[in-house]
């Protein structure tokens, strides 16, 4: 709640345009070390979504409104994008049935899945039998699923036990019990990213699918093996969070190639982690969408794994409705509530 307060409720009032009554935030494009695209004045990528108190929201995004009476707020978001890229370079079989395959893998439910194996041998559960206990609403397989989502995110970048057990107020060997899991689970993945972090030590820097270069010699030759530590890490950030960074702003290069924001009397808000936040006229919304979601999955890198974007609309940021892929005019107005 304190800092809810710090991060909006104060500092918001402040920013406000003495000429337009809004607030225009500074879209900053390469001011982070992995590339992502940042903002200040206010921050949009820490625009709070979940509640922290039950019952009670922020109601922060509902403040993000369209352009003008009679549009809506799009939002087109890349699928797992971090995930998605992890297992494309990775080439992890259990990953990438994620993303292919007539049945997908759920990557939460195959840890959630490990974890509880660990925890309870002498009730061991498959895979399958684990989903079909969280399909079920079994509280127990729901809770060890979101264990499960929890580490599978929070150790994406090689995070220690430490830190994982001091996140998840856990003794520090069960947090690497859970470490152990995730990695006998996508065993692949953990191989390619210590032969990448080897990699990294061996060349002094790190690329993304595209080619971009960090340099990290000077960190990793560092006497602070904390400093040396870390720059490993960075290595595979640069290749995940750095090649994430390039398709979101390929995107944004090709709305702006393609004429959207001409064509169309929309205006584009902000790009918020693997989001792109548009305002468009309802009455253009379909045709709109069509546009920006084929410029969404248009080839990276050459990718051989599918690239899949979601897309949501409301009447402000805050209350947003999937389309479930139906960009129709009239499953659009459904979304919204018209029909």
């Amino acid at each position: 709640f304190h800092t809810r307060f710090s991060l909006y409720y104060e500092p918001l009032p402040k920013f406000i345009h003495w000429k337009t009554g809004k607030i225009h935030s500074n879209h900053l494009q390469c001011s982070t070390t992995t590339r992502r695209a940042s903002s200040s004045r206010p921050n949009l990528q820490q625009l709070s979504k979940a509640e922290k108190l039950e019952g009670y929201s922020p109601r922060i995004r509902e403040l993000y409104i369209p352009h003008k009476e009679g549009a809506i707020i799009v939002s087109l978001d890349f699928s797992s994008q971090e995930v998605l890229l992890y297992a494309e370079l990775s080439k992890d079989p259990v990953l990438r049935s994620c993303f292919v395959g007539d049945v997908l893998t759920d990557m939460h439910s195959k840890t959630g899945c490990a974890i509880h194996n660990n925890r309870e041998p002498e009730h061991p559960l498959t895979y399958e039998e684990f989903v079909e206990l969280v399909k079920a609403g079994d509280g127990k397989a729901k809770k060890y699923r979101a264990l499960g989502k929890l580490v599978n995110f929070s150790t994406q970048f090689r995070i220690g036990a430490k830190t994982l057990s001091e996140k998840l107020l856990v003794v520090e060997s069960e947090a690497q019990s859970m470490i152990d899991a995730k990695a006998e689970v996508f065993c692949a993945a953990e191989q390619w990213a210590l032969d990448q972090m080897a990699e990294v030590r061996r060349t002094g820097q790190a690329k993304t699918m595209l080619g971009a270069i960090r340099h990290l010699r000077d960190n990793l030759n560092s006497p602070d093996k904390g400093v040396a530590n870390k720059a490993e890490r960075q290595g595979l950030s640069i290749m995940i969070q750095g090649s994430a960074a390039e398709q979101t702003k390929l995107v944004e290069g090709a709305i702006w190639n393609a004429g959207i924001l001409d064509k169309f009397d929309c205006s584009y808000i902000a790009s918020i982690h693997d989001e792109i936040v548009t305002s468009v006229m309802l009455d253009q919304a379909e045709a709109f969408i069509g546009e920006l979601h084929r410029l969404m999955v248009q080839d990276y890198a050459g990718m051989e794994l599918p690239i899949r974007s979601s897309v949501s609309v409301g009447w402000n940021f805050g209350v947003q409705k999937e389309l479930n892929g139906d960009h129709s005019e009239k499953n659009i107005r459904k979304a919204l509530g018209l029909d």
